[in-house]
């Protein structure tokens, strides 16, 4: 993969992998040529212990038709780090589709990021319902 922004930091090498940094974002992207996909994911950074039960609950009802992370997924690892992670079919993302998938990507990072350090509040972010950019186009 190409980038030619010189605003953008970023480094790829030959297996496909890439990672761009946007702010306080960081993104990895990864290339799966032989399933024409591509896997974007970011780390949100750990879940504090003292609110850990209520962003589990948050996170699960944020995934439910994708309602609070605009088409992404989030989980976490042993230890306790949260991800955000998106596949997106390749074959679909002309340059326009790819900027508005990554500024999407980007902002519910973001969003996701600064919440793991709030306190909770009444209701969840909301970023649209299922196939939130173009239904077609994730895996």
């Amino acid at each position: 993969m190409y980038f030619e922004n010189e605003e953008r930091q970023g480094a790829s090498d030959a297996d496909g992998f890439c990672s761009l940094a946007f702010d306080s974002i960081r993104l990895h992207l990864q290339a799966d040529a032989e399933a024409g996909t591509l896997l974007i994911f970011t780390e949100l950074g750990a879940l504090p212990e003292s609110d850990k039960l209520v962003l589990l609950e948050e996170m699960l009802e944020a995934n439910v038709f994708f309602s609070g992370t605009g088409g992404a997924t989030l989980g976490t690892l042993p230890g306790g780090k949260a991800f955000l992670s998106q596949r997106a079919f390749v074959a679909a993302l002309e340059a326009p589709e790819f900027q508005a998938l990554l500024e999407n990507f980007v902002s519910v990072a973001e969003t996701w990021k600064s919440r793991l350090t709030e306190q909770p509040e009444d209701s969840l972010p909301s970023f649209g319902g299922i196939g939130a950019t173009n239904p077609g186009q994730f895996a």
